[in-house]
C-alpha cells in the first residue's frame, strides 16, 4: 500500500476517491488487464472518428504509459495495487472526468503519470 499512498500524494484531491475505488484487493491477472487496456484503446480510436475534440494523442500517450506499467509488473515485488489502479482509472468510463469530453483524458494522464513517476517507470511520449 506504500506505493499507492505515494501515488495519491501526487494526484489532485478531487480525483483521489475515483482512484481509491479502483485499488484492487487481490492481485489482478496481468494478461486480462492488458487485454482490457488494448480493447479500450481500440474504442478510443473509434470514438476519435466521431467525437469532436476527442484527445486521441493524450489517450495514446496514456495507453503507452499503462503498457509500460504493466511491463513493470514482471519485476520482483512489483506494486501491483498501484499499477492496476492506474490502468483501471484509464479504462474506467466513470472516473473523475468523462473521457469523451474536451479535457477527458487530463485526469487519466495525471493519475497514470503520477504512478509512473512514483514507480520510476518511463512514461509514453508519442
Amino acid at each position: 500500500m506504500h506505493d499507492v499512498s505515494q501515488v495519491l500524494e501526487h494526484i489532485p484531491v478531487e480525483w483521489r476517491p475515483s482512484y481509491e475505488a479502483l485499488i484492487p484487493t487481490s492481485e489482478p491477472d496481468t494478461e486480462e488487464l492488458r487485454a482490457a487496456l488494448d480493447d479500450y484503446m481500440v474504442r478510443c480510436r473509434s470514438l476519435a472518428e466521431s467525437v469532436e475534440f476527442f484527445d486521441l494523442e493524450l489517450a495514446q500517450r496514456t495507453y503507452e504509459s499503462c503498457r509500460a506499467l504493466l511491463d513493470h509488473l514482471a519485476s520482483d515485488n512489483a506494486p501491483w495495487r498501484a499499477v492496476a489502479a492506474a490502468v483501471h482509472y484509464f479504462i474506467a468510463e466513470d472516473d473523475a472526468i468523462g473521457d469523451s469530453t474536451l479535457i477527458g483524458f487530463d485526469d487519466d494522464w495525471q493519475v497514470v503519470a503520477a504512478t509512473c513517476e512514483v514507480l520510476g517507470v518511463q512514461r509514453g511520449e508519442s
